[in-house]
């Protein structure tokens, strides 16, 4: 597994790789929740399965945030997740952040548009976004500071939206 660090908004994240044969120990609480941060999936897939094999819960794709009860496991106290089919996703550790901020998935396809509102702050991982005459290709921060706009998807999109 890979992993590179990215500072975006005031929070520390890391991007992770993992190949198809890649496997990790998902530590929860007692309620059976993941409260130790927060991850983003960027392409690729994960699985969830109780280390016995007992339970599989349903496969995260791009765009899937996963944090707190998003992957509700009462009884259990660790799941493995696997790569079926290898994965590239953002974690954001809470050990590492003042707070975990609010997110939202921003999924785009070729061409579509993608309103940005005064305020929103925009970290891009996958395909470009044009504003205006400029292009933002991943990784990019993207600040919407003085007024509404739209930006333009090149090819397939998937960002995350701090809120």
């Amino acid at each position: 597994m890979k992993h590179a660090l990215i500072e975006a908004f005031g929070t520390k994240g890391y991007l992770c790789k993992a190949a198809p044969t890649g496997a990790v120990r998902v530590p929860l609480n007692a309620d059976g929740e993941y409260d130790i941060g927060a991850f983003f999936i960027i392409d690729g897939s994960a699985q969830f399965t109780a280390p016995n094999g007992t339970r599989e819960f349903p496969l995260r794709t791009a765009g899937h945030i996963i944090n707190g009860n998003s992957i509700p496991a009462p009884g259990e106290t660790k799941l493995m997740l696997t790569f079926p089919d290898g994965c590239r996703w953002f974690c954001i550790p809470d050990d590492e952040n003042d707070s975990r901020p609010s997110l939202e998935a921003v999924l785009a396809q070729d061409g579509d548009t993608v309103p940005l509102e005064t305020g929103d702050r925009v970290l891009l991982f996958k395909g470009d976004l044009v504003i205006g005459s400029q292009t933002f290709s991943p990784p990019s921060s993207i600040v919407c500071s003085t007024r509404a706009m739209t930006a333009t998807a090149v090819g397939e999109v998937v960002a995350l939206r701090f809120l």
